[in-house]
């Protein structure tokens, strides 16, 4: 027996003062004979005595009601865990782990969900004694549950009350894996961990790759208490994903979005209105239905007016989960992109003019062209091309192809053409290092254009939507001269020709692209030059190897994010971070070996929102931070797949205890660690007991 309320019991002293009562009652006094009353004598003496053993009856139950009403209040338990004699002064390490997701932020009847939680773990920790541990865990940041000194419970507190919601999202499983370590160094005898939450499905995620293959963490000596927060059902719709369809972005030309929205409530929407933002301004607007735990997808098109990195999300109307109504992405629209070219004049005539078509029209050309010599290309220096058009492969050495390799590696472009029969062995080594199938030969034969994947970027805005109408429309080249070669597993064919071998296909190396064209620039070759769709397939080849996609970088809030950085500038450049909320970072560069670029570690970002990478006064790269779309998903998980889930580390469902934070948390936290408690059955034996004395008292004063 455990007394939760020891020092209540000094008032057993009270249960003396029925009994005192009864002796002055029973005091002696001097008798006085009447000769009237003499009859009385005569009284039997069967009665008197039980008339005395009433007053004893009356005596006892009034003693046991003072003495329940004094258990009761000292609230006495009957110890039922394994810890047996050890009682109320066993030391406890509590572990607290916090749910600070942002699921956490909608409010109920009794205020916000993450208020509520704070309120429950605060009230642990009340039950805190000298020489206990406490440590507290959240969720989007357990490694910092063992900063904190567990003996100083004030400073637990503190960090309690101090926490906020973040947009970070972690599942379970690291907080149990560091809640075991830290109980497995624990020698107290009480082991409790308290998990307040509002239970989410997506919570109950495992990331090993063997699920059935769990390691028990827990010994059966681990109490598990599991505190739930909010039963009201939440509406949420959140948007997933944005899409950017456009590849190619130039001024004022239309970039296609597409945002995947998804209603995860159990009402269905109608018109719900969604908008696409370019740098903070609404450029573009939605409205769609969404059915219960449906999606649906809010196409979008807009016009960047400006070059340069743009800013852009698609954003919802307010409801109940604020950060996932914005998904942010970023697109960088080329001023200038720098062409090197390697070619003989002969080969290059046609190209330069295709690259060149709109000056007449635009004085600012976007192409900026550098041609040189094969024999020139060992002192060409790539750090300043965005894209390398190859073509003559004369003087091409082993270590200016693996300038080549690291060139693409990097993210850059390259475009190749055919080579003469005697540059086949140069060009193929070139291929071999980019992981390309080689030339098995030049042949000569009459084919024209078979196949073309019109969804590629190559062709997008050249033709009209109608499929038909492209293949209509295609003036297909008369080839003479190819190269036969095979797409690869890896590659893609974007022309084929006639015999089945392809003509321009797509291969990607590292961060860059390659665009390898079966024939040479050049009409002893084929008529392609001579041909509509020659200038506008290179003029987007060039765009397309150019468009870098690492420099829009897409990431989940808390992730770990590096960018490679093309060329070695450790030493020249210092790298500022700009937060979404225009704090600033200065981020250092790590060498990375073997590679010759620079990489630099972001870190884990810990706001949604666009950071902003620069070096000086210009913008390097932008990087896009969105919240995880798992934590939109409000839906609790089921009790059994939850028992199940803990099953697998080992916790059984007897040593787990599911409190509400509207049931009395401390009360339940004594009772489970020191048994049943018996106040309530000592109220009931004090009501029964009134109810008897009641009745003897009544049937006592009739017989007087």
């Amino acid at each position: 027996m455990t007394f939760l309320n020891p020092l209540v019991l000094f008032g057993l002293i009270g249960a003396a003062i029925p009994l005192i009562i009864h002796l002055l009652n029973l005091r002696k006094l001097r008798t006085i004979e009447f000769s009237t009353l003499t009859f009385l004598k005569e009284l039997q003496q069967t009665k008197i005595r039980r008339l005395k053993l009433k007053q004893i009856l009356l005596l006892i139950i009034r003693t046991l009601m003072v003495i329940l009403i004094v258990l009761a209040f000292s609230r006495p338990a009957l110890r039922g865990t394994i810890l047996g004699g050890i009682g109320a002064h066993s030391l406890s390490t509590v572990l607290i782990i916090l749910d600070d997701s942002f699921s956490m932020m909608p409010q109920d009847e009794e205020g916000e969900l993450f208020k509520q939680s704070k309120e429950s773990a605060l009230k642990i920790l009340d039950l805190m004694k000298e020489g206990d541990e406490a440590y507290i865990i959240k969720l989007s940041n357990p490694e910092s549950g063992e900063l904190v000194p567990s003996n100083d419970i004030a400073m637990v507190k503190t960090a309690i009350r101090e926490s906020q919601i973040s947009q970070i999202r972690n599942p379970i499983e690291p907080a149990l894996r560091l809640s075991s370590k830290i109980l497995s160094k624990s020698k107290n005898a009480n082991k409790e961990i308290y998990f307040i939450s509002d239970f989410q499905k997506t919570l109950f995620e495992h990331q090993e790759k063997s699920f059935n293959q769990t390691p028990s963490l827990f010994g059966e000596d681990t109490k598990f208490f599991l505190i739930e927060v909010g039963k009201k059902e939440i509406q949420n719709v959140g948007i997933d994903s944005v899409i950017v369809q456009t590849k190619i972005f130039e001024k004022n030309k239309p970039v296609n979005l597409t945002a995947i929205i998804k209603n995860y409530g159990s009402i269905e929407l109608k018109n719900v209105v969604a908008s696409l933002y370019f740098d903070g301004v609404r450029v573009a607007q939605s409205s769609l239905d969404l059915n219960t735990m449906g999606t649906a997808s809010a196409n979008f098109s807009a016009i960047p007016k400006r070059t340069g990195f743009l800013k852009g999300y698609v954003e919802l109307e307010t409801d109940a989960l604020e950060f996932d109504n914005r998904r942010f992405f970023t697109i960088n629209v080329p001023e200038k992109i720098s062409v090197t070219f390697i070619s003989n004049p002969d080969e290059s005539r046609f190209v330069k003019l295709a690259l060149t078509a709109t000056a007449a029209e635009n004085s600012n050309l976007l192409f900026e062209i550098n041609e040189f010599l094969p024999s020139r290309f060992p002192v060409v220096d790539l750090k300043k091309a965005d894209v390398l058009i190859v073509s003559n492969f004369t003087n091409i050495s082993q270590s200016d192809v693996q300038r080549i390799k690291l060139f693409v590696e990097q993210g850059k472009g390259l475009i190749l053409f055919a080579p003469e029969n005697a540059q086949i062995q140069n060009f193929n080594g070139l291929l071999t290092v980019l992981s390309i199938p080689f030339v098995e030969s030049i042949g000569t034969a009459n084919f024209t254009f078979k196949e073309l994947d019109f969804d590629h970027p190559v062709f997008e805005g050249i033709f009209m939507k109608d499929k038909k109408e492209k293949e209509q429309r295609i003036d297909s080249p008369e080839i003479n001269t190819f190269a036969k070669r095979q797409t690869g597993r890896e590659g893609h064919s974007i022309i084929s020709m006639s015999n089945g071998n392809p003509f321009l296909t797509e291969h990607k190396f590292g961060n860059g692209t390659v665009l390898l064209y079966s024939i040479s620039p050049k009409l002893s070759w084929s008529n392609f030059p001579l041909k509509g769709i020659f200038a506008p397939i290179i003029y987007r080849s060039v765009h397309y190897t150019a468009a870098n996609e690492k420099l829009g970088e897409s990431v989940i809030v808390g992730k770990e994010i590096s960018i490679k950085l093309s060329g070695n500038r450790t030493a020249s450049v210092k790298w500022k971070l700009i937060s979404p909320d225009a704090s600033e970072e200065i981020i250092s560069t790590l060498q990375e070996k073997g590679s010759g670029s620079d990489v630099l570690h972001l870190g884990k970002l810990t706001k949604s929102g666009i950071y902003e990478l620069t070096s000086g006064a210009s913008t390097e790269a932008l990087v896009a931070v969105n919240v995880d779309k798992a934590e939109s998903d409000l839906r609790k998980i089921p009790k059994e797949e939850m028992s199940e889930y803990f099953q697998r580390y080992n916790i059984q469902e007897s040593n787990i205890v599911s409190i509400t934070t509207n049931e009395k948390i401390q009360e339940t936290v004594l009772a489970s660690r020191f048994g049943v408690e018996l106040w309530k059955y000592a109220v009931i034996l004090v009501l029964f007991l009134a109810l008897l004395e009641m009745f003897i008292a009544y049937d006592r004063r009739k017989e007087k």
